[in-house]
């Protein structure tokens, strides 16, 4: 999404092979079962919002996700 940036490259989260998602930590981003979270659509679209300044806004208001870090 943004060349030449020092976190880009990599992947985050992973699955069993049944598609199941393990918790990740959000410090490290490494798998963790014990203290991680499910990464989900909604955790993505918040980051997005909040790297593009968007987090807080009005529109940001009216369209909220549930159970996000922020």
């Amino acid at each position: 999404m943004k060349k030449g940036q020092l976190w880009t490259n990599r992947v985050v989260g992973a699955t069993d092979a049944g598609h199941n998602a393990y918790r990740t930590n959000s410090n490290t981003l490494q798998r963790d079962n014990l203290n991680g979270a499910i990464i989900y659509p909604k955790h993505v679209h918040q980051a997005l919002r909040n790297y593009l300044g968007l987090g807080g806004t009005a529109s940001d208001e009216r369209l909220t996700f549930h159970n996000t870090e922020n």
